[in-house]
């Protein structure tokens, strides 16, 4: 029943939010400002100017900003605590099961192709997937369903037959759109977030199995799907 999942890529493969959140604390501790959760997460698995750190801080703070330089500094940052950390827990098994078993693997992400296929390459998952849809890929960005469907078509699989993996509400959002089964693995920061619409809710990757997710497939069809 199951022939292709469908994964978000920040905050779900890598654990990306977490670091680029952590970076933007640092940065607001140096310059004595604040950066609550709430304001934060406005940004997260949506368009990039959904939420301004760089214009939110310099609204708490009497001294002007750099923009550009601010941003490097985040991004080296985030950088440094990204790659000295492994891909999230249950995921890399998760593929590689999947591949073996010929089911089609697409990434649909709201972030810039450099950024997603720059850290696919540095942790030599480049390969692992038939398809790679991203920001410029499509002219609106989650919750729309674009890139979902994009990715939907590229893998030329039925929805029915296809698992969405999410880690944030916008994400969920889409991928429900898009007309797929959406499970919903939070992060330590999406944790606190509401993801009750996702099909399924689950602490890690490591939780789920294909055989489990073709049940529900085959169950929700029937509308019978319980877990």
């Amino acid at each position: 029943m199951l022939s292709g999942i469908i994964f978000d890529f920040d905050g779900l493969i890598l654990d990306t939010e977490y670091a680029i959140y952590q970076a933007w604390l640092a940065i607001y501790a140096d310059y004595g400002g604040s950066l609550s959760f709430s304001d934060y997460s406005k940004g997260i698995g949506t368009v990039a100017d959904a939420f301004d750190p760089v214009g939110y801080l310099q609204g708490q703070i009497s001294i002007p900003i750099e923009p550009v330089e601010m941003l490097k500094r985040q991004q080296e940052l985030s950088h440094k605590w990204i790659i000295s950390q492994p891909p999230l827990p249950g995921i890399i098994p998760l593929i590689e099961e999947a591949k073996q078993k010929g089911i089609k693997l697409a990434i649909a992400s709201g972030s810039p192709r450099e950024w997603v296929f720059g850290y696919l390459s540095l942790f030599g998952l480049q390969d692992r997937f038939d398809a790679v849809f991203c920001k410029e890929d499509v002219l609106v960005v989650k919750p729309d369903p674009g890139v979902y469907l994009a990715a939907l078509r590229a893998i030329n699989q039925p929805a029915d037959r296809v698992t969405a993996f999410e880690d944030s509400p916008f994400g969920v959002t889409a991928a429900k759109a898009a007309g797929l089964y959406c499970v919903a693995v939070p992060n330590r920061l999406t944790i606190q977030m509401d993801l009750s619409h996702a099909d399924l809710v689950v602490r890690s990757m490591e939780e789920v199995t294909l055989d489990e997710l073709s049940h529900c497939l085959a169950t929700r069809s029937n509308g019978t799907h319980k877990r």
